[in-house]
């Protein structure tokens, strides 16, 4: 996790503050998760439960907010007329009351066999819960030629979507709630008469300006990489890429290679 509020004990609403960073935490467990299916659930689901506790928290202390009435009702008026927010509410109560929220993941995989980005495309049938080795027993036969099996890599991308939320991205949806909150949270303090909370960056001290920044935690916007994984055609191993910068004179010597083969993966729960 690469950010968090700062907090002290004698802020009032320091309870709040924490259940915000908690959710914020479980977000980047989600993260972190993604290629795995039931480490993801877990994750995205204990994020929308301690986000919407935030506000529960929030009322639970509304003897130190002055005028705590007419400011939550105000809040309450604007959340119940965004329809994510709704939607945070109505997905805490599928989780508590009748089980897990029902997902579905989209995955998109690639051959990477040059450093071109056009070529031919195929479709390969796969599972919701396939895993990599899985894949490559999909391609099929005599889609790539034996130089490309011994040296290509097959690169997964997966998008997780909630059924009742098919607009967002699972996890940038949930970003989004958490900047709509932390928002209630920095007013909850204005309204106390106190600085909101600072937040900083763990290694190195960066303070994010949210309101700025449009209550989006700049660790909280889509990163391609945490969803993205590559592995070795000729044995399913996973590989690591690092980026460099090459002259341009290499670069069209790198050019004279093989045309990329696509897979379009979809996949349903």
């Amino acid at each position: 996790m690469k950010a968090h509020p700062k907090r002290t004990t004698a802020c009032p609403l320091a309870a709040v503050d924490q259940r915000l960073a908690d959710s914020h935490r479980f977000w980047h467990q989600a993260e972190a998760a993604y290629f795995d299916p039931d480490g993801f659930r877990l994750g995205a689901q204990s994020a929308i439960q301690t986000l919407r506790s935030v506000t529960f928290i929030v009322q639970k202390n509304k003897s130190a907010i002055p005028g705590f009435e007419k400011w939550y009702g105000d809040w309450q008026t604007r959340l119940r007329g965004d329809a994510l927010m709704r939607w945070i509410v109505e997905a805490r109560n599928r989780i508590e009351k009748e089980g897990d929220l029902e997902a579905y993941s989209y995955v998109r995989a690639e051959i990477i066999a040059s450093y071109v980005d056009v070529g031919p495309r195929i479709e390969v049938p796969a599972k919701l819960f396939q895993n990599p080795a899985a894949l490559l027993r999909n391609i099929p036969a005599g889609a790539v030629g034996e130089h490309i099996w011994r040296n290509g890599v097959l690169r997964l991308q997966r998008r997780w979507v909630e059924n009742t939320l098919p607009d967002y991205e699972l996890l940038d949806g949930l970003a989004i709630a958490f900047g709509k909150i932390a928002e209630l949270v920095h007013d909850a303090h204005r309204q106390i008469g106190l600085s909101p909370p600072e937040t900083i960056h763990d290694d190195g001290g960066e303070r994010f300006d949210l309101p700025a920044m449009g209550w989006r935690m700049p660790c909280m916007i889509a990163h391609e990489v945490p969803r993205t994984l590559s592995v070795a055609l000729s044995d399913g191993a996973r590989i690591e890429f690092e980026e460099k910068t090459i002259s341009k004179r290499l670069r069209r010597r790198k050019l004279r290679t093989f045309w990329p083969i696509f897979l379009m993966i979809q996949e349903w729960r």
